[in-house]
């Protein structure tokens, strides 16, 4: 059982016309690669051939199409940009992890902290920050209402979930909603205060319009 394409479409649409700033997705790409290196307090490597690195790239960001100008995308760039959010095969070697890099003095505070000493290929460790620190780095602003149009936790699991078997990780249709989610936050590694500061997880309407 997989979701439907319309549902997976309405998410992304959704996600790309919420808050979310669009470095949302490098974020997310090393909570999943700590995820798959061991868990909060393990490094994770940078670069091509980090095996956990280029993992959470793909499960965050390919496109399943097989055209090298559009294998991979962003969930949270609108199709209106000049990419239409999507990015090359180079993504496996200047995406994320570059970004990472230039967090160092961008973002103060960073919650992924380059490990000293470390370089080809530099490691990253995570630090917690604020809730505050958090919707500061990865939503953008709204003047109107800061609480208005955050990403629905719902649409990043539909989108996280969009071409896995529903099947194999025993999610049936009465708790379709809450089992989506559960798997979302056990594989990515969200926590409760990433999850109040940066997502909406009260609205848990699936959306196929």
């Amino acid at each position: 059982m997989y979701l439907p394409s319309e549902l997976v479409k309405t998410a992304q649409r959704n996600l790309s016309s919420s808050r979310a700033d669009r470095r949302l997705t490098d974020y997310l790409v090393f909570k999943r690669a700590l995820v798959l290196s061991g868990g909060p307090t393990a490094v994770v490597v940078s670069g091509t051939r980090s095996a956990e690195y280029q993992q959470a790239l793909s499960d965050w960001t390919r496109s399943g199409l097989q055209d090298d100008a559009v294998l991979y995308f962003n969930p949270f760039e609108s199709v209106h940009t000049k990419t239409g959010g999507y990015r090359t095969g180079k993504y496996t070697s200047n995406g994320p992890d570059n970004t990472w890099g230039g967090w160092q003095s961008a973002l103060d505070p960073t919650p992924v902290v380059h490990v000293r000493g470390s370089k080809n290929p530099k490691e990253f460790a995570f630090s917690e920050i604020s809730a505050i620190d958090l919707a500061r780095h990865f939503l953008n602003s709204d003047s109107s209402d800061s609480a208005l149009n955050l990403p629905r936790l719902i649409d990043l699991a539909i989108w996280w979930l969009r071409d896995r078997d529903l099947e194999t990780l025993d999610i049936t249709p009465d708790s379709l909603t809450q089992d989506l989610i559960d798997v979302l936050i056990e594989e990515a590694g969200l926590t409760a205060t990433e999850i109040s500061a940066v997502f909406d997880s009260t609205d848990q309407t699936l959306d196929a319009t």
